[in-house]
């Protein structure tokens, strides 16, 4: 695939501080992640050949009181980063 970028003089550049918010908020999630997965791989339920449903932990992470407010960061980006969290746990998932 081929990606052409074209930049215009006057476009907005990034807002450091706007930058630094997504960063913080990515690490806060990743840190939800993983005790959401750590706990449904400790149930007693939990068999690995069947691997964990990426809806039942997207419903995990809304419910969990740590997991950052909406409006604080990037949330459509949630499910890339369960996604890429499992995989790099090597657990299947769907």
């Amino acid at each position: 695939m081929t990606m052409i970028v074209v930049c215009f003089p006057s476009a907005p550049g990034i807002i450091p501080e706007k930058a630094k918010a997504e960063e913080d908020w990515q690490k806060a999630m990743q840190s939800v992640i993983q005790e959401v997965v750590d706990g449904a791989v400790a149930r007693e339920d939990y068999c690995k050949e069947d691997g964990l449903s990426i809806e039942w932990l997207m419903m995990q992470l809304n419910a969990n009181p740590r997991t950052p407010a909406a409006n604080s960061g990037p949330v459509h980006i949630t499910r890339s980063l369960l996604d890429q969290f499992l995989s790099s746990k090597g657990i299947k998932h769907d």
